[in-house]
């Protein structure tokens, strides 16, 4: 950290204000002996806009998988299944078909 405090001394610094929480924002400014932080919260939304073949190519087949695993687990479904065991079914379906995992907690829902 005091490489970075050294580093950073005096310099205007990014940071992602959609994305860094308001009391690390705090922590920082205080930590840190920057001129000032700008918000480019925008070039990283244009940034993340683009996407090269090799995204696209893991994209469409996260999509492929995820297709599969809901599929699955509409057949797996039975009366009196939970919503929690759904989704850890999904979980499971998810890495059998050769993802790595989910980017976030698989939420699932009955109604």
């Amino acid at each position: 950290m005091e490489l970075l405090v050294k580093a950073l001394k005096g310099k205007i610094v990014g940071i992602n204000g959609s994305f860094v929480p308001y009391e690390t924002y705090r922590h920082l400014k205080k930590r840190l002996n920057v001129k000032r932080f700008v918000d480019v919260s925008a070039a990283f939304e244009k940034a993340r806009q683009v996407k090269d073949a090799q995204e696209i190519r893991r994209i469409k087949n996260a999509n492929r998988i995820t297709k599969k695993a809901i599929a699955d687990t509409q057949k797996a479904l039975k009366v009196g299944m939970t919503e929690k065991e759904a989704a850890a079914l999904f979980d499971s379906l998810i890495l059998k078909h050769d993802a790595d995992g989910t980017s976030f907690p698989s939420i699932v829902c009955f109604g």
